[in-house]
């Protein structure tokens, strides 16, 4: 069972949007505009998210998914645990839609501004993700 952190991310997570800020100050919305998502974070320290790329995005070919920098759907679970000092959450992926990801321990910084969760995973080449999600509903 997770800690008592949890309640702070606990309950279902719309995804509102996903960009990735370049060095250079761009913004690149590898998702599209509208992307889907829904992420889900229970009492128990379990964590589920899904998320896809806006549907003329996501609709390309498939094959190409898995060599993109960042795949058009992306999909796992696991146990999650907070650090509320270091403002970090760590997804400990148990299944995903990549096998290789199984295993892999997803780090993130993150705010809570009322209702909207923003996650920052580690900056990579092609820039630094930001994700902001909604809270749908919370869990009782």
């Amino acid at each position: 069972m997770a800690d008592s952190s949890t309640a702070l991310l606990t309950g279902a997570w719309d995804l509102v949007s996903f960009e990735v800020r370049t060095a250079d100050g761009q913004v690149e919305r590898p998702f599209g505009e509208c992307p889907t998502g829904l992420g889900i974070y229970t009492p128990q320290g379990l964590v589920a998210a899904q998320l896809m790329a806006e549907p003329d995005l996501a609709a390309a070919d498939p094959r190409a998914n898995a060599q993109a920098p960042f795949p058009r759907f992306l999909a796992y679970a696991g146990r999650y645990q907070i650090d509320p000092d270091s403002r970090t959450v760590e997804h400990h992926v148990e299944c995903s839609f990549d096998p290789t990801w199984v295993g892999l321990v997803l780090r993130r910084s993150y705010d809570l501004d009322g209702d909207v969760l923003t996650l920052r995973p580690p900056t990579r080449a092609e820039g630094q993700p930001v994700l902001a999600w909604r809270r749908r509903e919370p869990f009782l």
